[in-house]
């Protein structure tokens, strides 16, 4: 583990927005190269005390940053020291007990790390269940109420249960509900009954697990109809009333599957008459607002309950100089403060309530022009072409 504290590595830079938002620096892209390496940054999540622990995919590592701007780095490359190692994990997730779940898209395994760092235990390794199913490229982990989590193999087709007592069991396979495939899976969400939510890319559907093992498609490649088809399903999130959020990456929308099955979508490709790309990643609050990156238009946007869409960051960042490129993460704390991963700019941005348009980018300095002096015309071109 690796602990440093550094003005340059967690600026809080704060930019004022009109409408009395605020956009902070958590992780800043101008930090100590000598210091903790945190390379294109994607999951996140947060602890009580306001730690925020983040899954850097390019440097291969779990870190966690402090209030006070300490990073410490507490699962490597190495992995767990006993030939397990770490390789480009993309999520992570956290227990009542504080413990940490992350997988290792190019190890194709999950660890579980103690909130100090100090325990780290393979739970799945590329072997899968033992019986057969295999476990390659996992992409996604989340957990259920009871603790039990799921890891989804984005090249296998499939998702495991790990239980508290570590039993492994394979829960959906290549062949879905046995009447729609299921190819590529790049996320999942549980509700308070146990319920699991997983979307896939590649057959663009996603389906409900029940805790009996009960499985339903919630949602195919035609989306919501009429030319709101679901091409490349990405992110997957629950709202407030337990209708199911999910993006479409090449579609460039966002869908709306409520409880009875009734699709909507709630976000085109279009924004303020221009048309956007790749929707990528989701979040929602206790308010109803959903949040979701586009990696087409380098920024994120929130869906208010009213249906009303608005950008809340976009490539100026801050606006102080710290731009955002390539947001692949997005996460919403209990306080309602949104966190955007800029896993192409190398940093991370919190954005607080109330929310508003982006800062614009900061003005150049103003470069002083020398008074010439007045020479005669020599030439019978316009001025203007003249050197």
């Amino acid at each position: 583990m690796r602990a440093a504290v550094s003005s340059l590595l967690c600026l809080w830079l704060l930019a004022p927005l009109a409408a009395g938002a605020e956009i902070r620096t958590i992780l800043s892209a101008h930090r100590d190269p000598e210091q903790v390496a945190i390379r294109g940054p994607r999951g996140m999540t947060i602890d009580p005390a306001g730690n925020l622990y983040v899954a850097a995919q390019m440097s291969s590592n779990l870190v966690k940053i402090a209030p006070d701007g300490t990073i410490t780095e507490l699962l490597g490359p190495e992995g767990d020291g006993q030939g397990h190692k770490l390789g480009r994990p993309r999520n992570v997730v956290r227990d009542k007990k504080g413990n940490l779940y992350v997988t290792g898209e190019w190890s194709m395994n999950a660890f579980r790390v103690s909130p100090d760092g100090k325990q780290i235990t393979q739970i799945i390794g590329p072997e899968g269940d033992g019986q057969g199913h295999l476990l390659k490229r996992p992409v996604w982990v989340t957990l259920d109420k009871h603790e039990n989590v799921f890891v989804a193999g984005q090249n296998t087709n499939n998702v495991f249960r790990i239980t508290p007592k570590g039993v492994i069991t394979q829960l959906i396979d290549v062949t879905g509900d046995g009447e729609h495939a299921f190819r590529r899976p790049t996320g999942m969400v549980t509700d308070d009954a146990g319920n699991l939510y997983v979307v896939a890319a590649k057959t663009a559907n996603a389906f409900k697990i029940t805790p009996k093992g009960e499985i339903t498609q919630i949602v195919d490649r035609s989306g919501a109809g009429k030319g709101k088809a679901l091409k490349f399903a990405n992110g997957i999130a629950l709202d407030r009333d337990g209708n199911v959020i999910i993006t479409g990456n090449n579609s460039a929308n966002v869908l709306k599957i409520a409880p009875d099955g009734t699709v909507t979508e709630i976000m085109g490709p279009e924004f303020e008459g221009r048309v956007t790309s790749a929707c990528s990643a989701v979040a929602t609050d206790k308010k109803g607002n959903v949040f979701i990156t586009k990696l087409g238009t380098q920024g994120a946007f929130r869906i208010a309950p009213d249906g009303s869409v608005s950008r809340i960051i976009d490539t100026n960042g801050d606006g102080k100089g710290e731009t955002l490129k390539a947001a692949r993460g997005v996460m919403v704390d209990s306080k309602g403060r949104v966190y955007i991963a800029g896993a192409g700019s190398q940093n991370i941005f919190r954005i607080d309530p109330p929310f508003g348009p982006p800062p614009p980018a900061p003005k150049a300095a103003k470069t002083p022009v020398p008074k010439q002096e007045e020479t005669p015309e020599v030439s019978a071109e316009p001025a203007s072409t003249l050197p």
